[in-house]
């Protein structure tokens, strides 16, 4: 037992003991210090922007909606026989029949998420692309360095046939946008999905590096963004009629609609 202990010890600290890696795990230390926005905002804040995600899908189209919940119910069944089998957290899903009907609704060519984990949101964005025939996915993730070989779980709900159309970057966000211009040219970003470290100077920090890349209409997507002032601060750039807020498992998801 203490044989197995110190061989994964001496893994984690391998995989941690890279130049980039040993940058992204500093800049984690330094957001866990943003103390004065940790505070949760006044959730009575976002009462007036608040919408079912039934009722928004329902109102922009009602059989995609019926076609995307038939979609979240089968991701539900399959990925639970698949992370069954997996003795360790690798995280939950979010409203990923929102995101699914979202990409099949407008159709982006470029998609770019932070956070993979599992994959339910990655699984949510390719399937509607192959379906749409058009569109490519960029996504960022950092592996659990507690576990042996973390890599190989992140997006183990992705089915591989529509890996075609993904590309996964795993070290971290802050070496994943200085890639972005290599990787899209001269488009721009129809779909951001953030999902990845949700204290508030990495939500702003990532943000401030990516805004430049996305389409004017852009559709902007934060999850949990009941956890500090971020989305909060955020939602002053835009108009009020383009702000939605929706309550999903007990947390918020704030989206900017400019469609």
């Amino acid at each position: 037992m203490f044989f197995k202990k110190g061989e994964k010890i001496i893994s984690v600290i391998k995989q941690l003991f890279t130049k980039q890696r040993s940058i992204i795990i500093f800049d984690k230390l330094l957001s866990r210090f943003d103390y004065i926005f940790k505070k949760k905002i006044n959730l009575v804040d976002f009462e007036e922007y608040l919408i079912d995600i039934s009722e928004f899908c329902l109102s922009k189209d009602k059989e995609l909606w019926e076609e995307s919940k038939k979609f979240g119910i089968k991701l539900t069944e399959d990925s639970s026989k698949k992370l069954r089998e997996i003795k360790f957290p690798l995280g939950g899903g979010g409203a990923y029949e929102l995101l699914y009907f979202i990409t099949r609704y407008i159709k982006p060519n470029i998609i770019i998420e932070t956070g993979v984990a599992a994959g339910f949101s990655s699984k949510a964005f390719l399937e509607a692309i192959a379906i749409n025939k058009k569109g490519k996915l960029y996504s960022s993730d950092f592996p659990y360095f507690k576990e042996k070989n973390p890599e190989k779980y992140i997006g183990i709900l992705v089915d591989e046939k529509y890996k075609k159309n993904w590309d996964l970057f795993i070290e971290g966000d802050i070496n994943f946008i200085k890639q972005i211009n290599g990787l899209i040219g001269e488009e721009s970003v129809d779909l951001l999905h953030y999902d990845s470290d949700k204290s508030y100077r990495s939500r702003k920090k990532t943000f401030n590096a990516i805004k430049k890349y996305l389409k004017k209409n852009c559709v902007i997507i934060f999850d949990d963004i009941q956890d500090n002032l971020h989305f909060s601060h955020l939602m002053n750039n835009y108009k009020i009629d383009n702000i939605k807020i929706f309550k999903f498992s007990g947390k918020y998801i704030g989206m900017i609609w400019n469609i």
